[in-house]
């Protein structure tokens, strides 16, 4: 069915100068085709996805693949919060009913009646949620100044829309999810894979004064195509560990993943670090040609440059962080 989202961002010192970056929120909408309307949980907190249709966000503020916040909301409204200091894939630690205490979210149903089959259906659902920077940036502990959202920053981000096929009682019309079947999983930006926490999949969000129109904006992080083949690595990795009890020392040779050409002028993997002797660290020095220069917390520049440190790196380890790392050498 037909799904349509929104962005739009307030930086809270722009109208009536008396406010402050605090005073800051992001707004999504969303409007959902659905003949439909299916949503049976009404306490919060409670697990949606698996009892119900639902809509969903994922933000990464620091524009990296750990240290996330999840909500979600069925057509009553009802909300499912949740952090993750990294992906369950990485043996992530889970804190449900994270509610952020000033988050405002509207929902309303169009048409038909609420979980039951009508003649006419319905027309579908909307939603409106308002996710205010203070409550976000002290859930994730991050108060640098560099993730509060900035003209030309960036975050990253995806919305997921969760869809059970449902059966209809011939009587009552009283609808139910159809026994035995998965749910289905609808993003906005395509991850690649039926996991919506693989946070280096997500898309991007671009904060600027006007929208830009398609082929106006390009990938703000200029170490994108290096994280990319880091992730690739590690996940190559954490399979060969599984099959051989070890990492594998030889990249190309043990995994079978080439050095890309262009972008990589050298890597570097250490078995085993000083915090974790059982881990790893792989460092991967950016070709001087990459082109624009862009923080690891989400800085977009608007002047491309090359003047980057010959001493930047941008690393992985054993559980999947990414980051950049000055003064490696």
């Amino acid at each position: 069915y037909r799904t349509r989202m929104k962005m739009l961002w307030e930086d809270g010192e722009s109208e009536g100068g008396g406010g402050s970056k605090e005073d800051g929120a992001l707004w999504v909408g969303a409007w959902m085709e659905e003949p439909e309307v299916f949503a049976t949980c009404t306490e919060r907190n409670q697990f949606i996805w698996q009892h119900d249709n639902d809509f969903e966000i994922f933000l990464s503020p620091e524009g990296g693949n750990h240290n996330y916040y999840e909500y979600e909301v069925n057509a009553l409204g009802v909300p499912f919060e949740l952090h993750l200091d990294m992906p369950y894939s990485d043996h992530g630690h889970a804190t449900h009913g994270t509610n952020l205490p000033n988050l405002e979210a509207r929902v309303q149903i169009e048409g038909g009646r609420l979980n039951f089959r009508t003649v006419p259906p319905a027309v579908g659902w909307s939603l409106v949620v308002r996710v205010p920077f203070r409550d976000l940036q002290d859930l994730l502990k991050e108060r640098d100044s560099k993730a509060w959202p900035q003209r030309g920053t960036f975050w990253r981000v995806n919305f997921s829309r969760v869809q059970w096929q449902l059966d209809a009682d011939p009587v009552t019309g009283a609808l139910s999810k159809k026994p035995g079947l998965p749910e289905d999983n609808w993003v906005w930006s395509p991850q690649g894979i039926v996991n919506m926490h693989r946070p280096e999949r997500w898309g991007f969000l671009i904060f600027g004064e006007h929208p830009k129109g398609p082929g106006e904006v390009e990938i703000p992080d200029r170490f994108f195509s290096i994280k990319e083949y880091l992730m690739k690595v590690y996940h190559y990795q954490t399979d060969f560990k599984k099959a051989n009890g070890k990492w594998a020392t030889n990249i190309e040779e043990d995994l079978g993943v080439p050095m890309p050409e262009g972008i990589i002028q050298r890597v570097e993997f250490q078995n085993g670090r000083e915090s974790a002797p059982e881990g790893f660290l792989l460092r991967a020095w950016p070709s001087a040609s990459l082109g624009s220069a862009a923080g690891e917390k989400g800085e977009a520049p608007e002047v491309p440059t090359s003047d980057f440190s010959p001493s930047t790196c941008v690393c992985t380890r054993e559980d999947g962080l990414l980051w950049v790392e000055e003064g490696a050498g």
